[in-house]
């Protein structure tokens, strides 16, 4: 009879924590995927500062940005010109809160042309849930190499 009895509460307890396990994997589940969060939030477009290039040369740009998280993202860059040339992504680490910075980028051996540059920076924000925060730049032409 004792054994029984110690049988069931232990049952009962099993139970009970698989319940409230459950539960909270559900709320957590919730949490991560339906809360929105904005990491990143640009004041306006990429502002390219060297207008004409050729490549090779390095293609300075102003972002005006706003950071919400203290996250590492993965960026990529890509020149478009109706045909999109991507550059390798990098890791990187902005400061956290509003800040304006000048940046530079290689250019790759491209075609001559009008290009605009546009930037896709995503941000893991929990185990489940990437968010992709893309802006473009203003146009810029790469000129033929010389």
């Amino acid at each position: 009879m004792w054994l029984k009895n110690n049988m069931r509460k232990v049952l009962n307890f099993i139970s009970f924590a698989s319940l409230f396990s459950a539960i909270f994997l559900i709320l957590v589940y919730i949490y991560w995927t339906w809360i929105p969060k904005t990491p990143l939030v640009f004041n306006s477009d990429v502002k390219v500062l060297t207008p004409k290039v050729r490549s090779g040369e390095y293609i300075s740009y102003s972002l005006d940005y706003c950071k919400n998280v203290s996250l590492p993202a993965t960026l990529t860059k890509e020149f478009i010109d109706g045909v999109i040339f991507a550059t390798p992504p990098i890791v990187v680490n902005n400061p956290k809160g509003c800040n304006k910075t000048v940046g530079q980028t290689l250019v790759p051996n491209l075609p001559s042309g009008i290009y605009e540059l546009r930037f896709s920076y995503i941000y893991k924000l929990n185990p489940i849930k990437e968010v992709t925060v893309v802006t473009t730049s203003t146009k810029f032409e790469i000129m033929e190499a010389r």
